[in-house]
């Protein structure tokens, strides 16, 4: 890796726009995600293969052993972070943007769903985007797809409504 790279998930309803959900994968390859408003759930994924996930820096469950990123194959669900619509306007799980610059974003028009949206990030093994035809016909069916191919694995996020 040759810097830390910085990735952004938006919601907007025509007027504001919430900053809620973020992905970093770090200059030695780790990646940090989570919700970014007042009760973050910050999950990690390190090269090793271990995994946690913490609110308020103290462990949600115990540390996790997954296959390590410097020989990563196939595809790996991080997470799923389920939004209700609602909880934009009161900042629990989001928070207003204030325009910081990031390496890549994906938008979602709240007015297309009706009380909850889904945003679930996943690794992909670079150049196996046949993997992703899984995401389309299965349980994310209609989902919209956003992949960001400046790190390794690269990143997919899937955002749904549940």
């Amino acid at each position: 890796m040759s810097k830390e790279k910085r990735f952004k998930v938006f919601a907007t309803d025509g007027d504001t726009t919430w900053e809620v959900f973020s992905i970093v994968q770090e200059e030695k390859g780790d990646f940090y995600f989570g919700n970014t408003g007042r009760l973050p759930v910050v999950h990690s994924r390190h090269v090793s293969g271990q995994t946690h996930a913490k609110v308020n820096g103290s462990p949600v469950w115990p540390a996790h052993n997954r296959q390590s990123l410097k020989t990563f194959k196939g595809m790996e669900q991080l997470a799923c972070l389920t939004l209700s619509i609602e909880s934009l306007s009161n900042e629990e799980l989001a928070k207003a943007y204030k325009g910081k610059k990031f390496d890549g974003s994906a938008f979602i028009d709240i007015r297309n769903y009706r009380k909850q949206v889904s945003i679930s990030p996943f690794l992909l093994e670079p150049q196996e985007t046949r993997l992703l035809a899984g995401l389309a016909r299965g349980v994310l069916q209609g989902c919209q797809v956003t992949v960001f191919t400046q790190t390794k694995p690269w990143i997919v996020l899937a955002i749904f409504e549940p």
